[in-house]
């Protein structure tokens, strides 16, 4: 399915979305995260109920291709994909980011040090993201880990950004229907933050960060050049103190 500009696929947004967070966030990329106990069967049943419901809200609001890619997702048995994983705080992150997007959805839970973000191309998939946040934060409540470290409950948040506003989103009424009990928590104690990408502020950021970047590394060079001129004016001392004491 096209949508947005002509030619370029949902797919190719994401991609350009990556690509920006890449630039701008200090993350690393997409990881594995893996649970360490097993899943029950209520929680598996859950699940695939909640999938057969996005499905069905992505066949209403979408296409029914969409409805049946969702339908041949997996239930979070042992593990899932992780977008991005940004290492600090919700304050952080919105420091970093908070200068392309608008917030639609706060994450502000000062417990968080480690928030996974999901890309997102069109807000009207947003459904089927939280489904995917479900299914990790199930994992997570299961010791979930990334490169064998686990992930503490208490000290995680998420967060989607998506750039396409194609319909407008009541995240609470909408988490509700799908029945994501574990989204609604993470909603309830401001663990999720939602941003929408606005494009057109890409340019001036992109720019922006480039002049930062040149500062620091201006600052750094004058750091280096003080610290060689110290060392030079040093090397004479420690020549004559390496000499051999007189007889």
């Amino acid at each position: 399915m096209e949508y947005g500009m002509p030619g370029i696929s949902g797919a190719n947004y994401e991609h350009m979305i990556y690509e920006v967070l890449q630039q701008v966030l200090p993350s690393s990329s997409r990881r594995k995260l893996m649970a360490a106990t097993i899943q029950h069967c209520e929680e598996k049943d859950r699940l695939t109920i909640c999938k057969q419901k996005v499905a069905h809200l992505l066949q209403l609001t979408v296409s029914d291709a969409a409805a049946d890619s969702m339908q041949r997702r997996g239930h979070g048995q042992s593990e899932a994909e992780v977008d991005l994983v940004f290492h600090g705080s919700f304050k952080e992150f919105v420091n970093k980011f908070g200068q392309l997007g608008k917030v639609k959805v706060k994450g502000s839970c000062e417990m968080v040090r480690t928030v996974l973000v999901e890309i997102c191309s069109d807000s009207r998939f947003v459904p089927m993201t939280l489904y995917q946040i479900e299914i990790q934060s199930c994992l997570i409540a299961r010791t979930g880990m990334l490169d064998g470290t686990p992930l503490q409950p208490d000290a995680t948040g998420f967060a989607i950004v998506f750039n396409r506003a194609a319909i407008h989103i009541k995240t609470h009424e909408l988490v509700n229907e799908l029945g994501l009990v574990n989204v609604q928590s993470l909603l309830d104690n401001q663990k999720l933050h939602i941003v929408y990408l606005q494009p057109e502020a890409v340019t001036g950021a992109a720019m922006k960060m480039a002049s930062d970047a040149k500062a620091e590394a201006r600052e750094a060079k004058e750091k280096v050049d003080i610290l060689e001129k110290r060392l030079a004016s040093l090397l004479p001392l420690l020549d004559k103190a390496a000499q051999p004491l007189a007889p």
